[in-house]
C-alpha cells in the first residue's frame, strides 16, 4: 500500500496538475490538499498578493524538506500566476545546484558525479532522492488518511542516518521506483531518469 500511495509522485512534482490513474496516489495527494483539491483550484484566482507570497514560501520550504507532494500541492495553488511559479522554479533550480542532494560526508565518488551533472540532471537526482525520503516517511493515520512525516517531527526517518543505509541500496530503490512509475512517464523522461541514476551506480562501482 505504501508503494502504491507514492506511485506517480515524481510526475506530480514535474506537473502538479497531472492526475494518476492510481487511486491510492490520488488519495495521498488529496489528503495533503486538505481534502479539497477542487476548491483549491477554483480559489487560485482569488489569492491576494500576500497569500500568493505565502504559498510561494510554503512551496519552496516543502521542496527543500523533500516533501514533493506538499510542493506539488502548493504549486497547484499557484497555477495561473506565472510570475509566482517562475520565482519558485528559479529558487528550486538554485537549490539543486547546491551540494544538498546528499550529505556532506557522502563518498567522493558520489560528490564528484553530482558536481558534473547538468541542471536538469541535478533536478532529476534531487527529485529521485526526495521520492525515497517521502517513501520512508509516509504513513496512514488513525483515520485512514495518508500523511508524510516532516523533518523535525517525532518519528521522522532520515535515510542517510539509518544503521543499514548504503548508497547501493538507495540506488537500487531509485531504479525500482523509476521502473514502477514508467507507465506514468514518457519514454524520453524514463530514459533520462534511468540514465542519471545508472550513472551514479556506475560512479560508485
Amino acid at each position: 500500500m505504501k508503494v502504491q500511495a507514492i506511485n506517480g509522485v515524481y510526475n506530480s512534482y514535474e506537473q502538479a496538475t497531472a492526475v494518476s490513474s492510481d487511486t491510492d496516489f490520488r488519495q495521498l495527494l488529496t489528503t495533503t490538499n486538505e481534502e479539497a483539491p477542487v476548491e483549491a483550484q477554483q480559489d487560485v484566482k482569488k489569492l491576494s498578493f500576500r497569500d500568493m507570497i505565502d504559498v510561494e514560501h510554503k512551496a519552496i520550504v516543502a521542496f527543500r524538506q523533500g516533501d514533493l507532494i506538499g510542493h506539488a500541492h502548493y504549486m497547484q495553488q499557484l497555477h495561473g500566476y506565472e510570475g509566482a511559479v517562475e520565482r519558485v522554479n528559479d529558487i528550486v533550480a538554485a537549490q539543486t545546484t547546491d551540494s544538498g542532494i546528499f550529505p556532506d560526508d557522502a563518498p567522493q565518488s558520489v560528490q564528484h558525479y553530482v558536481s558534473g551533472l547538468s541542471l536538469k540532471e541535478r533536478m532529476t537526482m534531487f527529485t529521485q532522492v526526495g521520492v525515497q525520503k517521502v517513501m520512508a516517511n509516509v504513513y496512514e493515520d488513525a483515520s485512514g488518511k495518508w500523511r508524510v512525516q516532516q523533518p523535525g517531527e517525532a518519528g521522522y526517518v532520515d535515510l542517510f542516518e539509518q544503521p543499514d543505509f548504503s548508497y547501493e541500496t538507495l540506488i537500487e530503490n531509485m531504479l525500482a521506483q523509476i521502473e514502477f512509475n514508467r507507465k506514468y512517464s514518457t519514454e524520453e523522461d524514463y530514459e533520462h531518469q534511468l540514465q542519471v541514476i545508472l550513472g551514479l551506480k556506475n560512479a560508485i562501482a
